[in-house]
């Protein structure tokens, strides 16, 4: 099993910030697996990278703080999480690759939902202040609220690991 890393830490590149639509179609033939590990580990927070593919045929390897279920369609993920061990996960990526059946089970939901960008954070952000009663909460004290017990190390890997954005080429 080979992984390919793209973008500035790595030493392949792939068009503009390896995000544009011939790049996307050209993993989409090359790859089977999306690598999206997060930089910080937070409960609310996904990097966008795991988004960025769900519009091509590549499934997203997850590492993070969140909840992806609250975020992404079911079966359309996998989560390290639910390893107990890298050796774990690689393994259940060998089976995935040499499956073609349990493979495509994770593009299944594409039977059911879409993927489409969504509107920029400014207009985002207009339409709740015009629209405030419906997205109001009220936090007694807001720098509990945003730091304490937001993020963590992560407890399953050696913290001295840096993580990264990869593509696992198999």
């Amino acid at each position: 099993m080979v992984v390919d890393v793209y973008g500035a830490c790595g030493d392949t590149q792939c068009g503009v910030r390896n995000s544009d639509d011939g790049c996307k179609k050209m993993q989409s033939r090359e790859y089977k697996f999306y690598l999206s590990f997060e930089n910080s580990l937070c409960h609310d927070y996904i990097t966008e990278k795991a988004f960025l593919y769900m519009g091509a045929d590549i499934v997203p390897v997850v590492r993070g703080g969140a909840n992806y279920s609250k975020f992404l369609p079911p079966n359309s993920f996998i989560n390290t999480a639910d390893f107990k061990s890298p050796k774990h996960l690689a393994e259940n990526l060998l089976y995935l690759e040499k499956s073609h059946t349990a493979y495509v089970e994770y593009l299944q939901w594409k039977n059911h939902y879409y993927s489409k960008r969504t509107r920029i954070g400014v207009c985002e952000l207009c339409q709740k202040l015009f629209n405030a009663t419906r997205y109001a909460n009220v936090y007694e004290d807001v720098y509990s609220w945003w730091h304490k017990g937001t993020c963590f190390s992560p407890k399953d890997l050696d913290s001295e690991t840096k993580s990264g954005n990869k593509k696992m080429k198999v």
